[in-house]
C-alpha cells in the first residue's frame, strides 16, 4: 500500500494504521474468504469428461465479495480497491483450488489443483470412473492474505443406457406438458368460439 503511515495498534494478527496519503484508517491482517463449486447436476456417463467449476471469494468487512487474489499480487490489487491506482487485471493472478473427490466406496480421489483468475473464478475437467455418487471437495487452504474455506458438490455416474433412459424420460416429460397446454388453448378457444355464436 501506498501511503504514509501512522501506527495505531497491533493485537490479534491485525494491524491498524491511519495512511496520511489519503487520511484513512486501515486494517492490516488475514481477511475471511468463501469458496464454491458447481459440477453438472444430471447424471453423466462413467468414463465422460465434466466440468467442475467454482469461485473464491475475498469476505472481508472491506471489500466483501470480490475475488481473492495471489499474494504476490495483493500491494498492486489493494493499492486499485483503495487508492484507485490504476492496474491490469490480466496480470493479477488468483489462488490456488484444491479438488477432491470421494468414490461411491468411499475413497478419496485427488483431481488435482485449479488457480482461480482475478475474476475468482477457476474450472478443471475430471473423468469419474465407475457408476455412482461422488462427493466433490473444492478446498481453499488460505494464504497470508486469506483464511481457508471449502465447498462440496455431487457428481452422479450412471451408465450410457442410463443416461439415454433419463434423457427420454426427460424429453416424453417435456412432449406431454406441451401436448396438455395445446388441449387447454384449444378448449379455451372452443370455448370462446361457441360463445361468440350465441
Amino acid at each position: 500500500m501506498n501511503g504514509y503511515f501512522s501506527l495505531s495498534a497491533i493485537a490479534d494478527g491485525y494491524l491498524l494504521a491511519q495512511n496520511q496519503y489519503d487520511n484513512q484508517i486501515y486494517c492490516f491482517g488475514k481477511g475471511p474468504s468463501s469458496t464454491t463449486v458447481s459440477a453438472p447436476q444430471v447424471g453423466v456417463a462413467a468414463g465422460s469428461k465434466v466440468i467442475i467449476s467454482g469461485s473464491v471469494i475475498d469476505q472481508s468487512a472491506g471489500h466483501p465479495g470480490t475475488p481473492a487474489i495471489a499474494d504476490k499480487d495483493m500491494g498492486t490489487y489493494m493499492a486499485h480497491l483503495k487508492e484507485q491506482q490504476p492496474v491490469n487485471m490480466a496480470n493479477i493472478a488468483g489462488v490456488t483450488v484444491t479438488l477432491s473427490a470421494t468414490a461411491p466406496d468411499g475413497s478419496t480421489i485427488n483431481i488435482g489443483e485449479a488457480t482461480s483468475d482475478s475474476s475468482g473464478y477457476f474450472s478443471t475437467s475430471w473423468s469419474p470412473a465407475n457408476n455412482g455418487m461422488y462427493r466433490i471437495k473444492a478446498n481453499f487452504a488460505g494464504t497470508a492474505s486469506y483464511g481457508s474455506s471449502f465447498a462440496i458438490t455431487s457428481i452422479l455416474a450412471v451408465t450410457a443406457q442410463e443416461q439415454q433412459g433419463t434423457a427420454a424420460t426427460t424429453n416424453t416429460d417435456t412432449y406431454i406438458l406441451i401436448s396438455t397446454v395445446a388441449v387447454i388453448i384449444v378448449v379455451i378457444l372452443a370455448a370462446l368460439f361457441i360463445r361468440g355464436k350465441k
